[in-house]
């Protein structure tokens, strides 16, 4: 192994055994967090709330298959990966990995897609902004990805644990891999620049980012329609800004992801393939980097957030307090 190789590995390793952990900790308990405050007071009777939480449980996936796995492996085992040892849990590993991540995608996109249809001014496509359309469509959301990526564990049986569990080059199952990780590697981030621009669009045609009166449907009181579309304008900011965060985070693990599909066959030599690693290494610390990011930046872009966020904790302390009482 050339200096230049082990110096990266020494710099990737003390990464993971250092920075991964903190950024596993703090992920793990702000997208908590975010679950427990979109799902209670006004946020909890938006649809988009719940495709929210929604992708923070993605997150919370790709923390224990993605972050926790390299801490063990790479920080604190010395490189030993258990799941080398074992064909089901080495393929177990491969289909969380990209199931969480085919998950945060996804609903991203739906994020991004309820927007557009709020900012509509297209009474149908406002209409399918509810919550009964949006939880069977979470519904289905989980379990066609849960099933579609089985393909993974089982849909190539001649992957062996040399191999990583990846399929071998030249295989049909190869080149199936090489097109889908193609595509859920660019289509998304398409789909996502596209979306952000209709809603821009939407947003200036209105002449108004959100009028009070758009999202009136039956109210009684013109302060809970007003208060209805703050709520709809601020979640249209967040997901702007996850948005461009979301592609500022993943771009160099989206890029050489598809590299190293697209390049599989090449022979590298000389201190290319560990610089080639080491940069792939790095997008990934970068993509599980971005799961704690999102709670700060919703309480940064977001004021109802902010406020739902001081309720909640201002009930977790007078609960704390009754029960201090009654002890």
């Amino acid at each position: 192994m050339s200096t230049t190789a082990i110096a990266l590995n020494n710099i990737y390793i003390g990464i993971t055994r250092y920075y991964l952990p903190v950024v596993f900790v703090i992920g793990l308990f702000t997208n908590v967090a975010n679950i427990l405050i979109f799902s209670h007071g006004r946020l909890r009777t938006n649809i988009c709330s719940w495709y929210f939480i929604c992708l923070s449980i993605s997150q919370i996936l790709s923390l224990f298959f993605n972050g926790l796995y390299r801490m063990i492996v790479t920080g604190w085992n010395n490189g030993y990966d258990y799941s080398q040892i074992s064909m089901d849990l080495c393929k177990f590993r491969i289909y969380g990995t990209i199931l969480s991540v085919v998950l945060s995608r996804h609903f991203l996109c739906l994020i991004l897609l309820d927007r557009w249809m709020i900012t509509s001014r297209s009474p149908s496509l406002k209409n399918k902004s509810s919550l009964k359309f949006g939880r069977w469509l979470i519904l289905f959301s989980f379990v066609f990805w849960m099933l579609f990526s089985l393909h993974v564990p089982i849909g190539n049986p001649s992957v062996t644990l040399s191999s990583g569990c990846m399929p071998p080059l030249g295989s049909t199952y190869f080149m199936f891999y090489t097109v889908y990780t193609i595509v859920i590697a660019i289509l998304p981030l398409f789909i996502m620049i596209l979306l952000v621009f209709l809603i821009t669009k939407n947003l200036r045609n209105r002449g108004r980012a959100i009028h009070p009166n758009a999202f009136l449907i039956q109210q009684n009181s013109n302060n809970l329609s007003i208060q209805k579309s703050r709520s709809d304008f601020q979640l249209i900011r967040i997901s702007v800004i996850q948005i461009v965060c979301f592609i500022i985070f993943n771009i160099i693990y989206s890029t050489f992801t598809l590299y190293f599909e697209v390049t599989s066959s090449a022979v590298r030599v000389g201190d290319r393939l560990p610089i080639e690693i080491f940069v792939y290494n790095i997008g990934y610390c970068l993509l599980i980097t971005y799961a704690p990011v999102t709670f700060p930046l919703y309480i940064l872009a977001s004021s109802v957030f902010r406020q739902e966020f001081k309720e909640y904790c201002k009930r977790i302390y007078q609960h704390f307090m009754r029960i201090i009482n009654n002890a």
